[in-house]
């Protein structure tokens, strides 16, 4: 097969895939945005508002806490979904010492994903598992 046909099954599959396959990200999140604001307000300053419950663990608020951080990127609040462990301590009250832990477990468990230096993220692929988790509590 010549190098031009290859090209053109590449261009046909890349096609084929984006407009049958690809997932648009933006409406994982307007399609759970009514289930997200149950448990998590946007602040202009880029901060995430936890609606915690009572049988909440320090886990389930960060959790939210990451959720939360991807509506303040769409509000266009922050310019990106990325959190620092510095960020769960300071809004959510958690001492700095509980946080590291909690942060583990979650990337542990593949909820959120490290981007480096005490820095993550929750996939937005994660968005409706951390809801399903919860709307449990």
């Amino acid at each position: 097969m010549s190098e031009t046909g290859e090209e053109d099954e590449t261009d046909e599959m890349r096609e084929w895939v984006r407009k049958n396959m690809a997932a648009n990200p933006p409406s994982v999140l307007r399609d759970n945005r009514d289930r997200a604001a149950k448990f998590v307000g946007v602040a202009e300053d880029g901060s995430v508002a936890v609606k915690s419950g009572d049988s909440w663990r320090d886990r389930d608020r960060i959790a939210a806490y990451y959720l939360g951080k991807h509506y303040v990127t769409a509000a266009g609040y922050a310019t990106e979904a990325v959190v620092e462990n510095q960020e769960l301590s300071t809004n959510l009250g958690i001492p700095e010492n509980s946080v590291a832990p909690r942060v583990k477990e979650l990337r542990d468990g593949r909820v959120i994903s490290s981007v480096g230096n005490g820095r993550h993220i929750l996939p937005l692929s994660g968005v409706t598992r951390v809801l399903d988790e919860l709307e449990k509590l």
